[in-house]
């Protein structure tokens, strides 16, 4: 195994460029959805639809709950770690873990607009990445949410100062 160590500036642009492929696939897949359907005039699927408008916000509120939960377990776990390397490294993982919620959700009424042709399940889908839209990764919001002692800070906030350390196959 090789260890990789990033600077505060490499892990924000690593974690950032995460939290943008994830967001890129919801608002893809939303486009191609709407294409499709809008393009071959599909309507509405009646007898499917109806089972599914009690499934959906389940399974929404289903990706928001438990992705907080998840997050907010892992957050706990990480602030009490002494040095600022583990914290970053498991802070992207709690990170990953609640983002893959929200996305699973989102692209989930997407595949049932897809389905019943049903704009609501896109209002589903749209609210969960309008949601998601607020989760961006910052220095701060990062400082912030692990409680970052003065000194971790100011390595976080400085561009060259390693911040971060993963164990890479090789």
């Amino acid at each position: 195994m090789v260890t990789q160590r990033q600077t505060s500036k490499q892990y924000l642009r690593s974690v950032t460029v995460i939290y943008y492929a994830v967001l890129a696939a919801q608002i893809g897949f939303a486009a191609v959805a709407l294409l499709l359907v809008l393009s071959h005039k599909m309507e509405p699927n009646e007898s499917v639809r109806n089972i599914f408008l009690y499934v959906v916000p389940v399974i929404v509120l289903n990706g928001f709950v438990t992705g907080q939960l998840i997050y907010k377990s892992r957050l706990r776990r990480i602030k009490v770690y002494d040095n600022l390397l583990s914290k970053t490294a498991e802070y992207r993982s709690a990170l990953i873990v609640r983002w893959a919620m929200l996305e699973g959700a989102s692209l989930f009424a997407i595949a049932i607009y897809l389905v019943t042709a049903d704009s609501i399940f896109m209002v589903f889908a749209g609210i969960v990445i309008a949601f998601f839209l607020l989760l961006k990764p910052s220095v701060y919001k990062i400082s912030t949410e692990l409680e970052l002692n003065s000194t971790e800070k100011m390595k976080l906030e400085s561009e060259n100062e390693v911040v971060a350390e993963f164990q890479i196959r090789g």
